[in-house]
């Protein structure tokens, strides 16, 4: 994702990102159950929490999303 004259890749950390491209408009957090699968059912092993950062990028640019899992960024996608 290119913020001005910066790229930012989903190897970079969210500092990183927050240093290249701001703080997002939007954002949205949730947590999430980790389940395992047992030979007696599936059994919750903990929690994943998932973030969802919104960038609207000047220019008329499309939304970019940003997906990150756990303090770190999982992706960088296109929103239509």
């Amino acid at each position: 994702m290119r913020c001005g004259s910066a790229l930012v890749s989903s190897t970079d950390s969210i500092a990183t990102l927050l240093e290249k491209c701001g703080a997002p408009a939007k954002k949205e957090s949730r947590i999430e159950d980790v389940n395992q699968k047992t030979p007696s059912g599936v059994r919750k092993v903990g929690t994943t929490t998932i973030e969802t950062w919104i960038y609207q990028l000047s220019g008329g640019a499309v939304p970019r999303v940003v997906v990150i899992v756990d303090g770190k960024i999982k992706s960088i996608e296109t929103h239509l």
